[in-house]
C-alpha cells in the first residue's frame, strides 16, 4: 500500500507551504523545503514542477496520496493566484478533522475496557455450579473460554457493525444513533460552508464552487441540492434566489448569511462564519455524544454484570437452603 499522509500530517504540510509560499519563493522551492511528507514523494512533485508541468496536473499524476478536494483546490488556487490563502484555509480544515477523530477514539477507549472487563469477569460466576441434590460445589472451567469467546464476539460483531453504519453516513442508520445523527448533519454543513469558501477563494465559478462543494458533502439531500443549486447557477440565476428556507437541506441562518454576504461582496467572510459556528455546534454534539454514550454503555455492562451476580447468589442461596432444608428451592 502507497503512503497515504494522515490529517495532522497534511494540515501541518498546508501551513508551511502557505508560509513559504508568502515568504516569496515558488511553489517547487516551497515543496523542497517542506519535510512534513516523505522525500520522494516531494521529489516526484518537485521534480515535474521544475520541468514546467501544470501544477495541477503534477498533483493529479503524482499526488495520489493528497484528498482528491484538496488537488482540485490548490490546482484552482495556483491558477489564481491565491494559494497561500487556500493553503491556511486547508490546514485548518485538516486540523479540526485530526481533532474530531482523535476525541471520537478518546471517547470510545473507556467503553471498550468497561465491556472487555465485565467479559472476562462475569463468566467466572458460571464456572460454579452448585449441585442441591448433592450439597456440593463442582467447578467447570471449560466453560468460562466459550462464555469470555461469545461476549467478546457479540460486543466486536455490534462494534463493527455500528462503525460501518457511522462510516456510510446512512441517514436511517444514523437515526439508530440520535445525538451522532445531529452531529453528522451539523458537520457536513461546517464542511460544506469551508468548502465552498475555498473554493471562492481559490477563484472557480460559483456553479463550480457549489458543485464541487456538494460532490464531498457526506449529506446526500445536501449534495442533491448543491447539484440543483450549481445547474440553475451555470444559467446565471444566483444562489441567493434559490435559496428557499422551506425547501432546503441548510438551516436558516446559513441561507441568511450567504444571501447577505452575496449582496454585500463578503460572501466568503460570512461562508468562514458560517463554517466556524457549525464547527463550534459539531463538536458539542459530539461532546454530549463522549459523554451519554458511554454511560449508556456502563449502565448494560451493570445490568449484564448484576444478572450474573444475582444468578450466582440464587443458586448459592439454593444450595444453603438444600442443607438446611432438604426440598427446598429459592432458585431463579
Amino acid at each position: 500500500m502507497g503512503f497515504k499522509p494522515d490529517n495532522k500530517q497534511l494540515s501541518e504540510w498546508y501551513l508551511l507551504l502557505s508560509q513559504q509560499l508568502d515568504a516569496g519563493i515558488t511553489l517547487s522551492q516551497a515543496i523542497q523545503l517542506t519535510d512534513t511528507i516523505s522525500g520522494q514523494n516531494r521529489a516526484d512533485l518537485v521534480t515535474h514542477l521544475d520541468e514546467g508541468m501544470d501544477p495541477a496536473e503534477v498533483f493529479e499524476r503524482y499526488a495520489p496520496w493528497m484528498p482528491p478536494t484538496d488537488r482540485k483546490l490548490i490546482a484552482a488556487a495556483n491558477a489564481s493566484g491565491k494559494l497561500p490563502e487556500v493553503l491556511t484555509n486547508l490546514s485548518i480544515r485538516r486540523t479540526a478533522m485530526h481533532e474530531n477523530i482523535q476525541r471520537a477514539i478518546s471517547s470510545c477507549i473507556y467503553p471498550i475496557v468497561v465491556v472487555h472487563m465485565a467479559a472476562l469477569v462475569t463468566p467466572i460466576f458460571t464456572l460454579i455450579d452448585f449441585t442441591t441434590h448433592t450439597g456440593s460445589l463442582t467447578f467447570h472451567p471449560d466453560r468460562y473460554l466459550a462464555s469470555v469467546s461469545t461476549a467478546l464476539g457479540i460486543t466486536w460483531a455490534l462494534i463493527i457493525a455500528a462503525g460501518a453504519m457511522l462510516k456510510q453516513n446512512n441517514p436511517r442508520a444514523l437515526s439508530l444513533f440520535p445525538i451522532i445523527r445531529h452531529y453528522s448533519v451539523l458537520q457536513s454543513i461546517a464542511d460544506f460552508s469551508s468548502l465552498l469558501s475555498s473554493f471562492l477563494k481559490a477563484g472557480v465559478t460559483v456553479d463550480i464552487a457549489w458543485m464541487e462543494a456538494g460532490t464531498v458533502s457526506r449529506d446526500k439531500a445536501l449534495a442533491d441540492y448543491a447539484d440543483k443549486i450549481a445547474l440553475e447557477a451555470r444559467e446565471g440565476t444566483p444562489p441567493s434566489k434559490m435559496l428557499n428556507p422551506k425547501a432546503s437541506p441548510l438551516p436558516p441562518e446559513f441561507i441568511s448569511l450567504y444571501v447577505s454576504g452575496e449582496q454585500t461582496g463578503q460572501l466568503d467572510k460570512n461562508l468562514d462564519l458560517l463554517a466556524r459556528l457549525f464547527q463550534e455546534k459539531a463538536n458539542l454534539k459530539l461532546k454530549q455524544a463522549s459523554e451519554w454514550y458511554p454511560i449508556m454503555i456502563f449502565l448494560c455492562v451493570a445490568v449484564y454484570v448484576g444478572f450474573g451476580l444475582v444468578r450466582f447468589y440464587t443458586q448459592y442461596l439454593d444450595l444453603l437452603m438444600s442443607i438446611i432444608r432438604p426440598g427446598h428451592r429459592v432458585g431463579m
